[in-house]
């Protein structure tokens, strides 16, 4: 599940306990309140059905991007 999650951009999150399920519900929340959508359209769209590796970086320390690896070209 963690690569899964890894590479399409979501969070895995294990509830081993009672205890874990409230931590676990609160990321959640944070995580859909806090979202943004960024778009991308490539200039040159030859090769499609190719993979195409992306990256995100983020520069505030506080903050954290959860974003998939690529994508196959249309």
């Amino acid at each position: 599940m963690t690569d899964l999650s890894d590479q399409s951009g979501g969070l895995n999150l294990t509830a081993i306990n009672t205890w874990d399920i409230r931590p676990a519900a609160l990321k959640i929340g944070r995580a859909i309140r806090d979202q943004y959508v960024v778009g991308y359209r490539p200039l040159v769209t030859r090769d499609s059905g190719k993979w195409r590796s992306i990256q995100v970086k983020v520069t505030v320390p506080q903050l954290r991007a959860y974003a998939r690896k690529g994508y196959y070209g249309n």
